[in-house]
């Protein structure tokens, strides 16, 4: 062997021993072993479980049983599937697999992010388009709405505004947190990954500061769940890694019984309630942990309300290896910390108060705290000032009476759709079906032109609606043909009991994706009502009557 070739195998012999010790030295701990002894804490059976899974019926590679399998594997108590969808299947119903109690649920997609429903029943339409809307319709037809992957770094996937009326939020979620990593830093993953499956991926979550401020803004307005996400695919780690990572735990009333319509009701009311706090099983391993307010007469638990004459004191305690820091925050911001197993603080303040547990230092420890509690809420609810009453000063009505004042009623549909509009002095009756085919944007509508109207001098546009059966339509205004670039859009909810709509026309949002302003309003030449495939199905029909529609001045 010449010189050379010496020199180039002893080269790679040092950058593969090189590589080898890199990779131990920044291997993660194993995870700490908490003391049994110091797992006797509360009295209120606690489960164990995992949020935000997708099988093979959406994007997953595992059925429903192999991940309930995973999750028993991981040690879980219960799993609930959240596969995509838009709410017309059926949920399966609560069941056990594998002796863990599934639940199915579904994550719909909006124009401005994702959104979760749990215990939300099959919807009479389908579910999607702008986020209010949907937040919006998960609340009305009985579920509880969760913001998936609010921060998430990937475009689409970001909840664009944190300022809706949500029921929860993923504080963390497991797919949002190695999207923003170096190359470099995934790689050494990859290996840390051979040997300590679930701890490199808890290496990976790092304190998502974005994440827990819009959590904590939420909790300031009303309360506000807040969950941990797996979002697990099974794509990368296994269903049975990423379960041991980090789970949900969730404070019962009593044990589960084994009925799973039952066990499953109260387990949903526990977490409505927000009776649960994240562990990172990686960092520690076994978790106990309690967070309470105290009062004179009664004890309040995560999640509840303290009333704001009531005298408190905040108690965490939490089962935890020496040098663990309990931290209490209020409003988001620290006000108290002891390392010790239990902190003890008295309130003189209306806040929102939430506890992290953080272990103390460590070789490739994340920064993500432990242990992550609900909030306990001191004080009344900081209730906002009404918005203004709309005082009516102009109006400009649009039914066909005034067809000398800008025209008629017509319709226009693609050309597998069909469309009626009955005109009878102050209403329409607008009939529809639509394509049996998804191909080709299926839409039916009922068009009258505004010429003439003047629509920069009005606000808005009010109307009362009824429908025989539920359906979400838009108001459409629109510049030209219905495929002009300049088409503005917002959508209105209609069933069998009479209702009255107004929609300003700051509501209205570009029907073109990625546009994005105020609607022009001295360009605009026509309304339309129309149903299309955002909130239908192909084959959609049903018949809309629509009275006393006006342009108003308020």
């Amino acid at each position: 062997m010449d010189t050379r070739a010496k020199w180039v195998l002893t080269a790679a012999a040092c950058g593969v021993v090189s590589a080898v010790a890199w990779v131990l030295f920044t291997l993660p701990h194993s995870s700490r072993v908490v003391d049994p002894i110091d797992l006797l804490l509360g009295t209120d059976p606690t489960v164990a479980g995992v949020f935000h899974v997708h099988t093979t019926r959406s994007d997953g590679v595992a059925s429903v049983d192999e991940v309930a399998l995973a999750a028993a594997q991981a040690g879980l108590q219960f799993i609930i599937v959240t596969d995509h969808g838009d709410g017309t299947s059926p949920p399966e119903p609560p069941q056990y697999r594998s002796g863990v109690l599934t639940l199915d649920s579904v994550e719909i997609s909006t124009t401005g992010g994702h959104y979760i429903a749990v215990g939300l029943p099959q919807t009479p339409y389908p579910l999607g388009g702008e986020p209010d809307t949907v937040v919006e319709d998960v609340r009305r037809l009985g579920g509880f709405g969760v913001v998936a992957h609010p921060t998430s770094p990937k475009t689409g996937l970001s909840w664009r505004d944190p300022a809706l009326e949500f029921d929860a939020v993923e504080w963390l979620n497991a797919d949002s947190e190695w999207r923003d990593e170096s190359r470099v830093r995934l790689l050494t993953s990859v290996a840390h990954y051979l040997l300590r499956p679930s701890e490199a991926i808890g290496s990976l979550l790092n304190r998502p500061d974005d994440a827990l401020a819009i959590w904590d803004r939420a909790s300031m307005a009303r309360e506000t769940v807040g969950l941990a996400g797996h979002d697990a695919h099974g794509l990368v780690a296994t269903y049975v890694d990423l379960f041991r990572a980090f789970s949900l735990r969730v404070d019962l009333d009593r044990p589960f019984t084994g009925d799973a319509h039952a066990d499953a009701k109260m387990l949903l009311d526990a977490i409505r309630a927000g009776r649960t706090f994240t562990v990172v099983d990686a960092l520690a391993a076994p978790a106990a942990f309690q967070f309470e307010a105290i009062g004179s007469t009664r004890t309040y638990s995560m999640g509840e309300r303290v009333p704001s004459e009531t005298d408190v004191e905040l108690r965490a305690v939490a089962a935890a290896p020496p040098g663990t820091d309990i931290v209490l925050l209020a409003n988001g911001r620290t006000v108290h910390t002891v390392t010790d197993k239990e902190l003890r603080y008295r309130v003189d303040t209306a806040a929102v108060y939430r506890i992290e547990v953080r272990l103390q230092g460590g070789k490739g420890e994340s920064q993500v705290p432990w242990i992550v509690g609900n909030p306990i809420i001191v004080g009344d609810p900081q209730v906002a000032d009404p918005p203004s009453p709309r005082v009516q000063t102009a109006r400009r009505t649009l039914m066909d009476q005034n067809r000398a004042q800008g025209g008629t009623w017509s319709v226009e549909h693609d050309p597998n759709s069909t469309a009626e509009v009955t005109i009878d002095f102050d209403r329409i009756l607008f009939s529809y079906r639509l394509s049996t085919l998804a191909v080709g944007s299926p839409y039916a509508a009922a068009v009258r032109p505004v010429d003439g109207a003047t629509l920069e001098l009005f606000d808005g546009v009010t109307f009362n609606v009824v429908a025989d059966r539920p359906v979400r339509l838009f108001v459409y205004l629109r510049a030209g043909a219905l495929a002009s670039e300049s088409r503005w859009r917002s959508s209105f909810y209609a069933d069998t009991e009479p209702q009255r709509v107004t929609i300003a026309f700051d509501e209205f949002d570009s029907a073109e994706p990625d546009l994005y302003g105020e609607v022009d309003l001295a360009t605009m030449d026509s309304l339309l009502v129309v149903a299309e495939l955002v909130n239908a199905q192909p084959g959609g029909a049903a018949v809309v009557t629509v009275s006393q529609l006006s342009l108003e001045r308020w």
